[in-house]
Formats: structure tokens, C-alpha cells, sequence
């Protein structure tokens, strides 16, 4: 079989200098219409599809919880629509990992993270039964000067947060109302 030869001098293969003006311009036109109603369709999805008035994020008093869902649909009917919590205190505690999540054996280590206050074993996902190692601050001092136990490496570092339990006792977090964060930090000595 022969390759077929391509032209610049067939009829197919004109080039967009060669067609006349009144072409490009109806060309033009229908690629900015395209993207127009694309552009609004687009918008009158989204915004069909959120609630007339904004969420209250930190307001003083929080607002019902069908704002809170993104179609403003109400998020439980096992409560009434005016229902509103007060603000409850979250409880942190922070781990770490220099195995990136996985098991630490050489160190006897099944789930591979520690808590930062006291270098204990951690299993992420389950709060603390010691106090030390949460806190309510915001900050955290973590002595990283043992250069034995910290070795200039890479680290993972997870900080969980649980919602108290203010219905029972504000000092008993819900077991399972918690979110986290992870983010690799590295240790330069």
C-alpha cells in the first residue's frame, strides 16, 4: 500500500487566510456563542442549585441546618427547622509518623504513628484515653531535639480534631465526629 500524499492544494485543505471574510466572521460567531451559552448554562446550574440566602459561617448564632447543605434541602426531618447547637469546644491531638503511615517494626510500632507530646504509640482515627496527649490550644510545641529519635528525614504529621460531646459532657469528644489533616513535614539538622 502507498502512502497517500496530502496537499495544500486540494479544495479540503484550504487555509483559514484563504476563506473570505464574511466565513471567518460566521465561524467566530459560533464559537462565541458556544462558549456564551455554555458560560451560562453552566452558572444557572450551580446556582440553581444552592440556597437563596448564604451559610452563616461564624455567625454569633449559628443558622438552621438546611443552610448547610449545598441544595438547601433540609439535612435531617429528625429535627425541627429552627433547631440550632451552640458552638461546641473541639479536642486536637496531633501524631506523627517517619514510616509515611505504615508499620514502624523496627521500632515494635504496629500502626506506625506516635503522638507528639509524649512519643507514645498512636492509632489514628481513635482519640486518646491519655489527657496529655490532646489539647484545645491551637498550637503545639513539639521538642524534636532528640536527634536519636529525629533524624533529619521526611515525617508525616496528622492533626485530628473531635467535636465534644456537649449534650452529655463537654469533656467527652463523640468517637466518631472527628476530622483530620495530613501534611509531610522535614526535619533539616
Amino acid at each position: 500500500m502507498w502512502p497517500t500524499q496530502v496537499s495544500s492544494s486540494s479544495p479540503a485543505a484550504r487555509r483559514w487566510s484563504d476563506r473570505g471574510l464574511r466565513s471567518r466572521l460566521l465561524v467566530i460567531f459560533g464559537i462565541v456563542a458556544l462558549l456564551v451559552g455554555a458560560s451560562i448554562a453552566t452558572w444557572l446550574s450551580i446556582r440553581g442549585g444552592q440556597p437563596s440566602s448564604p451559610p452563616l459561617y461564624g455567625a454569633a448564632r449559628p443558622g438552621p441546618a438546611a443552610l448547610w447543605t449545598w441544595d438547601g434541602a433540609a439535612y435531617t426531618t429528625a429535627y425541627s427547622g429552627s433547631y440550632t447547637e451552640p458552638n461546641t469546644t473541639l479536642t486536637y491531638q496531633v501524631l506523627y509518623s517517619p514510616s509515611n503511615g505504615l508499620p514502624d517494626l523496627s521500632r515494635g510500632n504496629t500502626t506506625g504513628w506516635y503522638y507528639c507530646k509524649d512519643n507514645s504509640q498512636a492509632t489514628p482515627g481513635v482519640l486518646s484515653a491519655v489527657a496529655a496527649n490532646t489539647t484545645t490550644s491551637l498550637t503545639l510545641n513539639w521538642d524534636v531535639s532528640d536527634t536519636t529519635r529525629f533524624p533529619e528525614a521526611n515525617y508525616l504529621i496528622r492533626v485530628e480534631a473531635y467535636r465534644a460531646n456537649s449534650a452529655t459532657s463537654p469533656a467527652t469528644p463523640y468517637k466518631l465526629h472527628y476530622s483530620y489533616h495530613e501534611f509531610r513535614a522535614y526535619i533539616s539538622r
